[in-house]
């Protein structure tokens, strides 16, 4: 994964200096896309999969912190040393620096391009026309969901304990959730879901659940690249992410109880069977 990781970084800088010395380099007829959700719903797992592949291209998580880029791609430029003023750009100008950075000119072989973007990214006054770009110039979508709130909960507070948000695991913890504040990031999470999907609902739109990745990757990645205009399938896919949590929520929740006889009798006792 190393070596694939540095090839893709070196065949990016390749890129980006082309972009620099020769205006009519490479092609821009390749589709634009998002990946559109929460945290612990998968998208790291979907963005290893799509660049594993060497004619698509998934950036990070973009639009995560003001002064910095999210770019996300090992090798490639470090979102804390900002050579090229990038993060000036992004800031001041974030349409302009999606434009010119990350939806410039590619290799013919380049059939998509792409980035994560979080319901809670580019609100503020600065990046709001961010969300009527994406929506205006009729992006693909892939909106990751997680049927099991609880779990993305969970997920999200261990992963704040242990400081490991991908690959690591959370090893041993243990720890208590508010009943109430579950219920309000079901309830806010539900919400975003319903915005968003009626947000970009004249959009070209692929929902991808959590669930059916760790069921069927072969199935739900095939889905993703023939979404992402037919592209074929390629080599045996194989996860670049691993699970991090191992025990079921019933052995890391110390008030595990109280919470299922919070929840029994509501739309959201089913996150507690088989746990």
């Amino acid at each position: 994964m190393i070596f694939e990781n540095f090839q893709k970084a070196f065949r990016l800088h390749i890129t980006d200096l082309a972009n620099l010395l020769a205006p009519d380099y490479g092609q821009r007829d390749y589709k634009k896309f998002i990946i559109l959700g929460r945290s612990r719903v998968g998208s790291n797992m979907v963005r290893g999969l799509i660049n594993a592949r060497d004619d698509l291209i998934c950036y990070g998580e973009i639009f995560r912190h003001r002064g910095e880029v999210g770019w996300d791609m090992p090798f490639y430029r470090h979102r804390k040393l900002d050579l090229f003023k990038e993060a000036g750009l992004l800031q001041e100008r974030p349409v302009d620096f999606l434009e010119q950075k990350v939806f410039q000119r590619y290799p013919e072989s380049v059939k998509a391009v792409g980035f994560k973007i979080f319901y809670y990214h580019a609100l503020d006054s600065q990046w709001k026309d961010v969300w009527k770009y994406l929506k205006a110039s009729n992006f693909q979508i892939i909106h990751l969901k997680r049927r099991n709130l609880l779990s993305v909960v969970l997920s999200k507070k261990l992963a704040e304990m242990s400081g490991n948000w991908k690959g690591k695991s959370y090893g041993e913890i243990q720890l208590s959730l508010d009943p109430d504040f579950c219920r309000e990031e079901f309830l806010k999470t539900e919400q975003w879901w319903k915005t968003y999907d009626e947000f970009f609902k004249p959009n070209n739109c692929l929902e991808v659940w959590y669930e059916d990745l760790t069921t069927d990757l072969e199935r739900e990645a095939g889905r993703i690249f023939g979404f992402l205009e037919g592209v074929p399938g390629g080599r045996p896919i194989q996860p670049t992410t691993r699970k991090q949590r191992k025990a079921g929520p019933g052995q890391q929740i110390k008030n595990y109880e109280e919470l299922e006889n919070y929840f029994t009798g509501t739309r959201w006792e089913d996150f507690f069977t088989g746990s």
